[in-house]
């Protein structure tokens, strides 16, 4: 085989090789974790806010905790006076599909319980927000359910 045929070759294999590159890229999934991730964005300082205000009194503390079966979220009971406006968010970044929106209904013990034998393998970004006393609070962890 003389060198033509050789550099023509190569410059095929390389164009096919390519051609399965872009056809293997335009199959991927790339969904925003947000759909209106810039109006979220441009209000997200009140989130860093309440981040600030229940990090100072969890001081490192974790506020979920998941045995086999249940999620356990616990509200410090000093937030507990006026509990109000909860929400629990669970969203999972390689499907929009699977996030879940709850309210957070904590019992006098500031205990709330959810069952995670709904949610399907993965991993997932907890978002808890509520207020108390007229002062918004917040907290993101990362969880993997079930």
């Amino acid at each position: 085989m003389n060198w033509g045929y050789k550099i023509l070759l190569t410059v095929i294999i390389f164009i096919l090789v390519m051609v399965f590159f872009v056809y293997v890229s335009m199959q991927q999934k790339n969904e925003l974790i947000e759909n209106n991730y810039y109006e979220k964005e441009l209000a997200y300082q009140s989130k860093i806010d309440a981040s600030a205000r229940l990090a100072d009194i969890m001081k490192g503390n974790t506020i979920a905790t998941k045995t086999q079966d249940t999620l356990h979220i616990i509200i410090p009971m000093e937030l507990m006076d006026q509990f109000s406006d909860g929400k629990l968010e669970f969203i999972n970044s390689q499907q929009s599909s699977l996030d879940r929106s709850l309210v957070l209904l904590p019992n006098e013990q500031g205990i709330f319980n959810y069952p995670v034998q709904d949610f399907k393998q993965g991993n997932y970004q907890m978002r808890i927000q509520w207020k108390s006393k007229g002062q918004n609070y917040y907290r993101e962890e990362n969880v993997t359910l079930p």
